[in-house]
């Protein structure tokens, strides 16, 4: 579970810069206050097995 909470959100607002939970969100402050959350994942891809005829 990540480690975001209202005060440290709060905090984060208040200076620009890239925050990361540690559990792949992160929270992107502009230097004029906006924010907005990032949510990074992957998707596995199918390994191919080529024919054996």
């Amino acid at each position: 579970m990540g480690k975001f909470t209202v005060i440290a959100v709060k905090a984060a607002l208040t200076n620009p810069g890239t925050y990361q939970d540690g559990d792949g969100l992160f929270l992107k402050v502009d230097k004029h206050g906006g924010a907005y959350g990032l949510q990074a994942f992957a998707i596995p891809s199918a390994e191919m097995t080529p024919p054996l005829f």
